[in-house]
């Protein structure tokens, strides 16, 4: 088999015919990289971003009153919000406050004079 393959070697040769480059052409290289980046971005990094400005704006807001969840699963109500340390002091339960870094709060249940939802986020029907 060597001999036939040396034989078709030597034919290319003398055709003037050159090998074929094995990486191809590397423009498409590029531009394929370039597209999956694209849809990376568009798939997952928009939408982390999005979410990040969401929170980080709820965060911000949160006020005395503010019934929240943190991320530990414990229900209080905000009782004092320090934005210069970053903490929020919520009550828990009937002369227990605890202290918890802003960014401990997952979500906010409900807004100080805002009625309650239910668990779609809908307002409870008024009968």
């Amino acid at each position: 088999m060597d001999q036939e393959m040396m034989a078709a070697l030597a034919w290319a040769a003398q055709e003037g015919a050159a090998p074929a480059s094995p990486g191809g052409d590397p423009t498409s290289l590029i531009f394929m990289f370039t597209a999956i980046g694209v849809v990376f971005y568009f798939l997952f990094i928009r939408p982390q971003r999005k979410e990040q400005r969401k929170r980080d704006e709820m965060i911000n807001q949160l006020a005395k009153g503010d019934q929240v969840v943190t991320i530990g699963g414990i229900h209080g109500t905000v009782e004092s919000v320090d934005a210069d340390k970053q903490i929020v002091t919520l009550a828990v339960a009937p002369k227990i406050s605890m202290k918890f870094n802003r960014s401990a709060v997952s979500t906010v249940v409900r807004r100080k004079g805002q009625p309650a939802k239910d668990e779609a986020g809908k307002e409870p029907a008024k009968s």
